[in-house]
């Protein structure tokens, strides 16, 4: 059986962002890296973003069956189409929603490692006047987790 913690992790967030944002506003939908959406509803979307492996011996080299530390940068935007009046307010009220949401769910920290497992990096809010004044908010996490090459593997099964 093949062992993907960065997909597991991503699916996860995908949910927990969808069932944050349905706190907020039913009318939100949940997509994983769709750079281009219509401008008809509320979005959250899931960016898969980077990482990181710490590491290897000294040449920067790891054996196969070596264990990695990853760190995996992604990052969730929330998209409104919203007034002038309420733009920032609705933001901040996904931001609210999503952090606990995020920092406590017990699927994520179960796949993550170490003592900092999740961490928040922080937020980026963006406004564009339109048709409408479209407003988002970024919020960048980093997750923590193992990475063991031979789980990536399939094995055969034998009968």
């Amino acid at each position: 059986m093949i062992i993907d913690r960065r997909e597991e992790i991503l699916a996860r967030l995908l949910i927990v962002a969808g069932e944050a944002a349905q706190t907020i506003d039913s009318c939100f939908e949940a997509r994983r890296n769709e750079p281009d959406l219509p401008d008809t509803a509320t979005w959250v979307v899931i960016l898969d973003g980077d990482e990181a492996a710490d590491g290897g011996d000294e040449n920067g080299r790891s054996p196969f069956s070596t264990p990695r530390l990853i760190v995996m940068t992604p990052e969730v935007q929330f998209r409104l189409i919203s007034s002038s009046e309420n733009a920032g307010t609705r933001l901040n009220e996904c931001r609210k929603a999503l952090l606990p949401a995020v920092l406590s769910d017990s699927v994520i920290l179960g796949l993550c490692t170490g003592r900092t497992k999740i961490r928040y990096r922080g937020a980026t809010t963006v406004t564009e006047r339109g048709r409408k004044l479209d407003s988002a908010i970024a919020l960048g996490f980093s997750f923590h987790y193992v990475l063991k090459m031979d789980e990536l593997i399939e094995t055969p099964t034998t009968v």
